[in-house]
């Protein structure tokens, strides 16, 4: 039987998915504007981003544990240029990540290689839905994605091991020890 989610769980998602995009917002968007090219700012995030959501999904090993985070992030990122242009398709990019991070990850049965699979084959699949959804429906910038999409995946895929790697590190060296983060499992 699947465990309920808590509110505090579910409270911790958020501010996380809220934590990044505050984070992605300073930086990420103000980058694209800059260089013009959808996709560029995450070269600049990548490691910080998926440390924190590796992180979290290590505090709440659930199964829904990053469909909740990203489908959250997607939907502060509509408005925005994160994920490309200002759109709703973003809900579907985000939920597709999340439940393919959730499912490999539930594969692994939650364990350590699981998170240095899940969330960085989920955050290099941004670049090709993202393409896809902007060919699709015309959003502006498809063609310079395009010109540049297996650059900014060989360089996520790094960049995403790397940030997944701190992640676990960071949990199981520092944060796993911290009183608040007991409360927060079951």
């Amino acid at each position: 039987m699947l465990k309920r989610f808590t509110t505090k769980q579910l409270v911790l998602l958020a501010l996380i998915a809220a934590f990044i995009f505050v984070f992605d917002m300073a930086f990420v968007s103000g980058i694209e504007a800059v260089v013009g090219v959808p996709g560029v700012g995450v070269l600049v995030d990548t490691i910080f981003v998926l440390a924190i959501a590796t992180i979290g999904g290590l505090i709440v090993r659930k199964p829904g544990t990053f469909t909740i985070i990203i489908l959250i992030y997607s939907t502060l990122c509509i408005p925005t240029n994160i994920i490309g242009p200002p759109g709703a398709y973003k809900l579907l990019i985000g939920l597709f990540l999340g439940l393919f991070a959730d499912i490999v990850l539930a594969l692994f049965h939650y364990r350590r290689l699981g998170y240095l699979i899940s969330l960085p084959i989920a955050n290099v699949l941004v670049f090709p839905l993202l393409l896809y959804m902007m060919i699709v429906l015309a959003l502006p910038g498809a063609q310079e994605l395009q010109n540049t999409i297996w650059m900014f995946i060989g360089i996520t895929a790094i960049e995403s091991v790397i940030g997944s790697w701190l992640g676990i590190k960071l949990y199981e060296k520092k944060i796993i020890k911290m009183a608040i983060v007991k409360q927060f499992g079951d």
